[in-house]
């Protein structure tokens, strides 16, 4: 009897079949792991749509009630104002909402006089909620301001001057020496007051600030006059 030569199409076929047969056999002894794997990665999907759906609604959330406490702050309605934004930073900690409810709500201490309260505000705001370099210093700025207000006037010279070291180039500078000078004046500190003094004196002797705080410097006996110039 004559033998059948198997062609190589035949033999792929075989191979083929015969890889068919190893999948399906693995298949069904791995059954379970098959399930139990897919259904890991269903649960992980679910829990990630989940998450960022959370995320989203927690996030427009926050910007509404922070919208509506600015339109009541704006209406003078500021008590309200303040139950909203602390309520910002309550429920929604962590997002930027919050970081700016946070810088809003010492904002409004100070404008209603607040002086006590906007001082720990802007501490805080400072210390665990700064958006960024320019809002800590400006809230830095708002610590010296209520300490000025308060009569605590030696630590607002310190603190205008911690300030005006850590940025050089801000447009409050000047501003922030001079109000360093004037409040070292007021608390008798004459060192604060000549560190001020002598950063004002290096950025211009030009400058109206500059002018005026050496006016206070001398009536306050911190410099002397002779012959036009002062020592």
């Amino acid at each position: 009897m004559t033998q059948k030569r198997i062609t190589k199409q035949q033999m792929k076929e075989d191979h083929f079949v015969t890889a068919v047969f190893r999948a399906r056999e693995w298949a069904e002894v791995n059954l379970n792991t098959i399930l139990i794997a897919a259904g890991a990665l269903i649960v992980v999907a679910v829990a990630i749509w989940f998450f960022i759906g959370q995320s989203s609604r927690k996030e427009r959330e926050s910007y509404d009630l922070l919208g509506r406490a600015e339109v009541e702050m704006r209406n003078n309605q500021a008590q309200i104002a303040v139950i909203d934004f602390q309520k910002v930073i309550d429920d929604f900690g962590g997002t930027l909402a919050a970081k700016l409810a946070a810088l809003k709500l010492a904002n409004l201490y100070f404008a209603t006089n607040d002086y006590e309260k906007a001082e720990k505000a802007f501490r805080k705001y400072a210390d665990d909620y700064a958006i960024d370099e320019i809002s800590r210093l400006s809230a830095l700025e708002g610590i010296a301001a209520s300490q000025s207000a308060l009569g605590k006037y030696q630590d607002a010279a310190r603190q205008y001057l911690e300030v005006a070291r850590k940025d050089t180039t801000s447009v409050t500078y000047e501003g922030n020496l001079f109000s360093a000078v004037s409040s070292a004046i007021k608390a008798n500190d004459q060192a604060a007051a000549r560190e001020a003094f002598g950063y004002l004196q290096r950025r211009g002797v030009a400058s109206e600030k500059f002018r005026t705080a050496k006016i206070l410097m001398i009536e306050k006996g911190f410099l002397t006059y002779d012959k036009g110039e002062y020592n």
